[in-house]
C-alpha cells in the first residue's frame, strides 16, 4: 500500500526533543505506523511496539484482557494417577487431586522458571480439590500473557478425566505489548498545523515516523497525560501502568535508558 504524501519526514533535528536523545549510530530508525481511524496525532514520546503479525509499528498497548481456564472433575471423579498442564509448550505434572493453591505454587514456578514474562493464579471454584465430585479450579493468567496456549494430557488418570474449558482465551498481544522506541520527530506535513507536536495517522493508509531506537529517554517526557490520553485506545494504560512498562529490563537491553523513573522497593 502506498504511503499518504504526509509522511514524508521533517528534516528537523532532534533539537526539538531535547530530552529523546538518540545514539549516534544506530539510535533512530525510520517506521512505517499502522493505520488507525481511532486516533489523529502521537506525541513526541509515545511509546512504539512492533505488531508481529502485520508488521507494522503501533502505539504500544497495556494489555487488558486475561485469559481464564477451568479444570473440572467428572461426577465420579478420578481415583489415582496424574496428568499433566501445558502451558505456551511448557508441562508440569499434578497429581489427580490436586489443590488450587499447589497447582498455582507449581505453575507459578514452572513460568518463572522458563523466564515467561507473566504469571497465573488458581482459585478453587467449587469444591476442595480434584479429587472431590465435580471441583473446579478456576486458573487466571496475568493480562501480559496474551492469549496462551493451554491443555491438558489427561492419559495418566485412573478412572473420569478432567475437564479443560476456556472462560477466556484472553487476546494475542503479538508484541504489541512491549516497548521498543518512542516518537522522535514530527511528519513535515503535520508541523505548520500541531507545532511539531508528533506524527499524525492516517485513517486508511500507513505513514512514516522517526522512531528513537537506542538512547536515552526521561520517564516524564514519555509517561504524560497527553501520551496516556492518546493511549486510551490503547489498553488504557494508568500511569502506574505505564511506568512498570518502561521499567521493563528488556528496554536496556534493546539499548534503550530510561531514566527519571522512581525506584521501586
Amino acid at each position: 500500500m502506498p504511503l499518504k504524501p504526509q509522511s514524508l519526514l521533517s528534516s528537523k533535528t532532534n533539537a526539538q526533543t531535547p530530552r529523546l536523545t538518540p545514539r549516534q549510530n544506530g539510535g533512530t530508525q525510520r517506521i512505517r505506523l499502522a493505520a488507525s481511524a481511532g486516533v489523529e496525532l502521537l506525541p513526541l514520546g509515545t511509546p512504539i511496539a512492533f505488531n508481529n503479525s502485520t508488521d507494522f509499528w503501533v502505539p504500544w498497548t497495556q494489555p487488558s484482557d486475561a485469559a481464564v481456564y477451568t479444570i473440572t472433575s467428572d461426577g465420579i471423579p478420578a481415583t489415582a494417577g496424574t496428568f499433566v498442564l501445558m502451558v505456551d509448550g511448557l508441562s508440569m505434572v499434578a497429581v489427580f487431586d490436586v489443590t488450587a493453591a499447589a497447582l498455582e505454587t507449581e505453575l507459578q514456578a514452572l513460568l518463572a522458571d522458563a523466564g515467561k514474562d507473566y504469571s497465573a493464579t488458581a482459585a478453587p471454584t467449587t469444591g476442595t480439590d480434584l479429587g472431590d465430585a465435580s471441583a473446579v479450579i478456576t486458573i487466571t493468567f496475568d493480562e501480559a500473557a496474551g492469549a496462551p496456549s493451554v491443555d491438558l494430557d489427561l492419559s495418566g488418570l485412573t478412572g473420569a478425566a478432567h475437564v479443560l474449558a476456556t472462560s477466556d482465551a484472553g487476546t494475542a498481544q503479538n508484541g504489541t505489548n512491549k516497548i521498543v522506541g518512542f516518537i522522535l520527530e514530527a511528519n513535515s506535513a503535520d508541523t505548520a498545523a500541531n507545532g511539531d507536536m508528533g506524527v499524525l495517522l492516517d485513517a486508511t493508509d500507513e505513514v512514516l515516523g522517526m522512531m528513537l531506537r537506542r538512547g536515552v529517554a526521561y520517564r516524564d517526557d514519555v509517561n504524560t497525560a497527553a501520551i496516556r490520553t492518546i493511549l486510551a485506545l490503547f489498553g488504557a494504560p494508568s500511569e502506574a501502568e505505564m511506568d512498570a512498562a518502561l521499567r521493563d529490563p528488556s528496554l536496556r537491553d534493546k539499548g534503550l535508558d530510561i531514566r527519571g523513573l522512581t525506584r521501586v522497593p
